[in-house]
């Protein structure tokens, strides 16, 4: 049985609601498996937390995350008083309190644990390391934003396969030593927007991490040498993130690495404006396999090298291509007839993109499509329409700053009374659908309020007739809409302001 609290109340109601015996009570507790306790952490203390989990024999899975109430009384009681010390097998404590002492009582404590989550404790620290050496079967942790750096790395369990160090202080020293420490590591993630690892980093994984499947270095100053090192010596990747490696990943470097690791799956290549059309050729030939390519901004792909990629990788499920602007209707016409189980389409800012013919070729082959993003394309009201029409799937499309689509919305709000009021919003000859989410932000000098993104929401939107969408505004009391100098209703995802309704 899996059982999460979501509710704001205090845990104590759970423990005492009236209409549950407590035989009851107690039994549902004995059987619980997995129990997350996120949506109450703030209101989270040791006695509530004792009382609650010291009930749960069985658990295998506990997650606390942000629950900043919980003290070392906590952490001790769950490492040597809770019966299900004996059983908990992944242990969630993302921004918590815990010290580097209580890491070293749940190890002694919790010999099961193979799931460990650190992100963001920000009391743990290199002196501490030693006790996730004492963890015997961990095999996934995850430390991100936390403060362990190359000292840690001595320490890291032999057993590890996942390890996520993104924005930690680890430099290529402490990447050496955690690849000969932990040479069966199959996924790593080493994401740092403080220039911390080199090709020094991706050399020693290349040498001693063979196994390696996953690696992401976002972001990391690595060059052309040491990515060759990491293709040369990790054969297996199936997924590679060098998202923002600008001016270093050119076509040469996709082709190598698709040729040493023809089990490439998903392949992050955002921001590397240097590959072309010769590059994503390569993956086609040696990568059959491909399911997702970000190529975001790769400026100089077009039509022809989609078309290449696409007739060796039908299998194709996510593609972006925001920003791609050589990129024509061809492409749409190329994944409609060659993309069936594409779920993930972004062409934003592709401005020869869009006529309705080609609209209606991808709508008719792609109809797995889940999130399409036509942000600033030539898609006109009735390329939308059909859309929506063929893409049963879809949940999110986004039309924001589209030239070609036409709204028609009131200048101005009408007279506000009690601070409610309501307006008529019409997309011509598009149904109200789901997919197309028209968002209300309150706006002035100082302050930006999306009021539909809220919690609670105080506006919403109510299909109408049609091609009509009603919009609701009901703000809570706390909330002058005087002080506030307009309206803007954007498209989908809040790209650009389309208009504007003026509240004076």
């Amino acid at each position: 049985m899996q059982f999460c609290f979501r509710f704001l109340s205090d845990v104590r109601s759970v423990l005492a609601v009236r209409a549950v015996s407590r035989a009851t009570r107690a039994q549902v507790f004995s059987s619980l498996l997995h129990l997350d306790l996120t949506s109450v952490a703030t209101r989270l203390t040791d006695d509530i937390f004792c009382n609650l989990v010291g009930q749960c024999p069985h658990l295998e899975q506990l997650t606390l995350h942000d629950c900043m109430g919980l003290t070392s009384t906590a952490f001790q009681f769950l490492a040597h008083e809770a019966a299900c010390r004996n059983s908990l097998r992944t242990l969630n404590l993302r921004h918590t309190r815990l010290t580097n002492e209580d890491l070293q009582q749940l190890a002694s404590g919790c010999p099961l644990i193979s799931t460990l989550i650190l992100h963001s404790c920000y009391k743990l620290t290199d002196a501490g390391a030693p006790a996730l050496s004492l963890f015997p079967g961990l095999t996934t942790l995850n430390l991100r934003s936390s403060n362990y750096g190359d000292p840690s790395a001595a320490h890291m369990p032999t057993s590890l396969r996942h390890l996520n160090m993104s924005h930690c202080p680890i430099n290529d020293a402490g990447v050496a030593t955690l690849s000969q420490r932990c040479p069966h590591l199959e996924s790593l993630n080493l994401t740092s927007d403080k220039k911390r690892i080199h090709d020094g980093a991706l050399g020693a994984l290349g040498a001693h991490c063979r196994d390696l499947v996953a690696l992401n270095v976002r972001q990391c100053p690595v060059t052309a040498a040491g990515l060759r090192d990491l293709v040369r010596g990790c054969p297996r990747l199936e997924s590679l993130n060098l998202r923002d490696c600008f001016d270093v990943v050119d076509d040469d470097l996709v082709a190598e690495a698709a040729q040493r690791c023809p089990a490439l799956h998903t392949l992050n290549l955002r921001g590397c404006r240097l590959v072309g059309n010769t590059g994503i050729e390569a993956l086609g030939a040696h990568c059959p396999g491909l399911a997702s390519l970000d190529l975001t901004y790769a400026i100089d792909i077009n039509d022809e090298g989609v078309a290449a990629l696409v007739r060796q990788c039908p299998g194709l499920r996510v593609l972006r291509l925001a920003s791609c602007f050589m990129i024509g209707d061809e492409t749409l016409a190329t994944l409609g007839a060659g993309c069936p189980r594409l779920e993930e389409l972004s062409l934003s800012g592709c401005d020869m993109v869009g006529s309705d013919d080609a609209v209606a070729t991808l709508a008719g082959g792609c109809a797995q499509l889940v999130v399409l993003d036509m942000g600033g394309t030539a898609i006109t009201n009735r390329g939308m329409s059909t859309l929506l029409a063929k893409c049963r799937h879809l949940r999110e499309l986004d039309v924001g700053d589209c030239p070609n689509v036409q709204v028609e919305a009131p200048d101005r709000a009408p007279a506000i009374q009690h601070g409610e009021f309501s307006f008529t919003v019409r997309i011509p000859g598009v149904p109200h659908h789901p997919a197309v989410c028209l968002h209300v932000i309150f706006e002035n000098e100082n302050k930006v309020v999306d009021a539909t993104q809220a919690s609670p929401a105080w506006a919403r939107t109510v299909a109408g007739a049609d091609d009509t969408i009603l919009v609701k505004v009901n703000p809570p009391a706390d909330v002058a809409l005087e002080a506030f100098e307009s309206l803007f209703l954007t498209l989908s995802n809040g790209q650009e302001v389309r208009w504007t309704v003026p509240l004076r």
